[in-house]
């Protein structure tokens, strides 16, 4: 694919040009961020391909501060008339607004040593090379290879293979000059199962900034293998029971979690960890980190969304509760440093604080040795509902489905009943973590035991 926004490569000079280009008073603050980003997605379904898809989007904003008053303004125009109307709109939006003291744009701080900026600076550049028609091919080979695993294995309903490239610069009035690169490879499948009248789905994906570390052939196995332990489920009595979390479902509690721990839901009495910190809140055995700069992350950078250097972060430290993530206005509502955590999801949007990479730390037994460890458990595989959990309180009720295991073998296989509780009651309760973490997508979890949660079932 021929890269045809010529700014992408040159995102930093192109802002250079355009900061330059603004008359900006000495009492203003002026913020020129820019993003360029580009992507396809290549699906296949039920032994037909299904559609390519491409996507091309440019973009540029201005943020104006003066005293306090802040104002913002985008488009897709980067040429330097183009911005310079931005840049009045944005004085004009900030005239009209209310002073906060807090609201500044950071100064530059030391920066990166050429070694270091590279580091975060690689990208796959062998994405896109392959054409729709050869990618294809190779998703007509994984339908093929499933659906002559097993009889049971009736309709592939999904496989697509999704490939980006984007690149961000941010640059002020206060000396800070930024930008990152990134790319995102993606493989995710769907399939339709059937055993007599018993009619089951499963799905599953992978998401890594360079293509080779996809590992499709274990998502095509994992998927299958839930697929085929699902026949023949039904529901548990309901009680306390220990519950096992796998990676993939203690990634989606921790993307609850993560919220919690963002310096703007604590400062505004939306997050249950605010007035916690230096306190226990979770398990001994419970450490979480975020790491702006994990080694082949999928978001790795050197530079959060307003400049600031990212870094590694130590949210709880074996269940004592040690940090919130911040961006600028944040922190200095806190009167100290930002932890590099300003998020933009598009050029259109202002910062806000937010995870990089979130995890768990690994513990030391592997899961086979957790499992014939543990006498009775129920093994959650999947849930269901998690975008209806209270990110406020942290309770959750969702729908699980999965395995009971008594020593290590399974005895049963589980549908149709529910999880409740509080995602801190949760993790005070951890009594087993694995060494098995798996990343999905910018959030990593190891499986983990927890030793009872309500479980609803019959």
């Amino acid at each position: 694919m021929k890269n045809k926004f010529p700014h992408q490569k040159n995102l930093l000079r192109t802002g250079q040009t355009l900061l330059q280009s603004l008359h900006v008073p000495n009492t203003w603050q002026a913020e020129v961020y820019l993003q360029s980003h580009q992507s396809r997605e290549v699906g296949w379904a039920e032994t037909h391909p299904k559609d390519t898809l491409w996507g091309m989007s440019q973009g540029v904003s201005v943020r104006a501060l003066h005293r306090g008053k802040q104002g913002f303004a985008f488009s897709n125009d980067m040429s330097p008339k183009g911005v310079s109307v931005l840049w009045d709109q944005a004085c004009t939006m900030a005239s009209l607004m209310q002073a906060d003291k807090n609201r500044v744009i950071p100064f530059a701080r030391r920066p990166l040593n050429s070694r270091t900026n590279n580091l975060f600076s690689r990208v796959d550049t062998s994405l896109f090379k392959s054409s729709a028609n050869t990618v294809l091919k190779r998703l007509s080979r994984f339908e093929s290879a499933l659906l002559a695993r097993d009889h049971r294995v009736k309709k592939i309903l999904r496989l697509s293979l999704r490939e980006s490239l984007g690149s961000s610069a941010v640059l002020n009035s206060r000396g800070v000059q930024a930008q990152n690169f990134s790319s995102h490879a993606s493989f995710g499948v769907e399939l339709l199962g059937q055993d007599g009248p018993d009619v089951q789905s499963c799905w599953d994906s992978m998401s890594k900034r360079f293509g080779k570390d996809v590992e499709f052939s274990r998502i095509l196995n994992d998927v299958c293998v839930r697929l085929l332990q699902s026949f023949g489920a039904s529901a548990i009595p309901s009680g306390q029971w220990p519950v096992v979390l796998t990676s993939r479902v203690g990634v989606d509690f921790l993307e609850l979690l993560s919220q919690a721990f963002c310096a703007d839901a604590v400062q505004q009495g939306r997050s249950f960890l605010r007035g916690k910190k230096n306190t226990r809140a979770a398990s001994p055995l419970v450490t979480l980190v975020d790491d702006g700069r994990y080694p082949g992350g999928l978001v790795s950078a050197a530079f959060d969304g307003e400049g600031c250097p990212t870094q590694t972060t130590v949210l709880l430290k074996k269940g004592i509760l040690k940090e919130y993530l911040y961006d600028s206005y944040t922190a200095a509502c806190d009167k100290r440093a930002s932890t590099g955590n300003a998020v933009r999801s598009s050029w259109h949007e202002l910062p806000g604080p937010g995870p990089s990479h979130f995890y768990m730390a690994p513990g030391q037994t592997s899961v086979q040795d957790m499992l014939k460890e543990t006498p009775k458990a129920f093994v959650v595989q999947d849930v269901l509902g998690m975008h209806t959990a209270d990110p406020i309180s942290g309770d959750f009720s969702v729908g699980a489905s999965g395995v009971v295991i008594e020593k290590g073998r399974i005895v049963q296989s589980v549908r149709g009943v529910t999880l409740a509780g509080n995602i801190m009651g949760l993790l005070t309760k951890v009594d087993a973590v694995a060494d098995d973490m798996t990343w999905h997508g910018q959030f990593g979890s190891p499986t983990f035991r927890v030793s009872e949660l309500s479980v609803g079932g019959k």
